[in-house]
């Protein structure tokens, strides 16, 4: 069975570390209940904010991530294919960053999809497919026989469809996926 995962905001705490790379950096005080608000942050800010290297080399993993994603693919013999938004910033090397950013953070996982485009992920369906944005849920959920696990965040708690549920950590995928691999 092949698991879908996004990588900022289920994978990776991003939330947290962007509000304390913007208060740092500019001093704008955010807190993850603050975002998105476009106000909060210009969109300079936001650009400068991810096309530096240091915030992609210090972004810290969700707290089990390390521990769910080795058990999802190693004792439940799943496929894990990780995905993430990444346009060009400033000549980065974004994939390699990110390819790091995974092995540093001991994520398991079997390749690696990077965007350019947003819509691209939504071509296939997947038995499980974690996701932290609400727009993208609603989108995932209108594929057949997609589970989209929506990994909570202040951003969304609003309401979701039927086969989309709310998860709050790691453990809470593992348990969906156990689900359905027996």
């Amino acid at each position: 069975m092949i698991i879908a995962t996004d990588l900022d905001g289920c994978l990776a705490d991003h939330d947290a570390h962007f509000c304390t790379f913007a208060t740092l950096h500019y001093g704008v005080h955010l807190t993850p209940a603050t975002l998105p608000t476009p106000s909060a942050v210009t969109a300079k800010a936001y650009r400068h904010i991810f096309e530096d290297a240091e915030y992609w080399r210090t972004l810290p993993a969700w707290h089990d991530a390390a521990t769910y994603t080795r058990r999802i693919v190693k004792e439940l013999g799943c496929t894990l294919r990780v995905f993430t938004f990444r346009p060009d910033y400033g000549g980065l090397n974004l994939r390699r960053l990110t390819l790091r950013w995974l092995d540093r953070c001991n994520i398991t996982y079997s390749d690696l999809v990077v965007e350019q485009r947003r819509a691209m992920r939504y071509d296939d369906a997947y038995p499980l497919f974690v996701e932290d944005s609400p727009g993208n849920a609603w989108q995932l959920a209108q594929a057949p026989a997609t589970t989209v696990l929506l990994m909570e965040h202040a951003y969304n708690g609003n309401a979701m469809p039927p086969n989309v549920r709310r998860v709050s950590c790691w453990r809470d995928v593992y348990d969906a996926a156990r689900e359905l691999t027996e």
